[in-house]
């Protein structure tokens, strides 16, 4: 976690593959397991889905957590791959996977929307990623972070532009 603890080191690992902009909103969000098909019929059903993810070539569905960078050019995104043991989702069971950096262009996205992850906890807010190729990724993030100081600020101007309005 060393890597992204702070926003220097954060920007400082988007600058190594060069995804830095004019301005750089660097966030971390986790795959949201409780959109998952498998998840309504119980252990079954989700060691099936997490099979069926396992084959998949969608980034979105085979990781667990994601590094953001939100850019004047697009969205840079490092998968993270777990360290430690994931009974819950914290940043510092995770480390970039360099070999696993991507970039969403603007153009390429069908859809996002940001959205309160349910009607009792405002605290995660649920992302939805849908590109013109067909991957589409579910995911949640947290609005902040004691362990990523710079989560609540750069997730905010992210809301800013995709949050649902009501």
């Amino acid at each position: 976690m060393t890597q992204f603890n702070t926003y220097e080191n954060a920007l400082d690992l988007f600058r190594s593959v060069n995804c830095v902009g004019s301005f750089n909103n660097i966030f971390i969000a986790y795959k949201n397991t409780s959109s998952s098909p498998g998840s309504a019929f119980g252990a079954v059903g989700g060691m099936v889905q997490a099979l069926a993810d396992s084959q998949s070539q969608n980034i979105f569905k085979n990781t667990d957590g994601f590094l953001f960078n939100q850019t004047d050019m697009g969205i840079g995104v490092f998968a993270l791959k777990a360290t430690k043991a994931l009974l819950t989702y914290s940043p510092d069971k995770f480390e970039p996977d360099m070999s696993k950096f991507f970039f969403i262009r603007y153009e390429d996205i069908q859809a996002l929307e940001v959205k309160n992850f349910n009607i009792f906890n405002k605290k995660i807010q649920a992302i939805n990623i849908y590109l013109k190729n067909g991957v589409k990724g579910n995911l949640m993030a947290p609005v902040s972070d004691k362990k990523l100081p710079y989560q609540e600020q750069c997730f905010a101007n992210f809301c800013a532009n995709y949050k649902k309005k009501k």
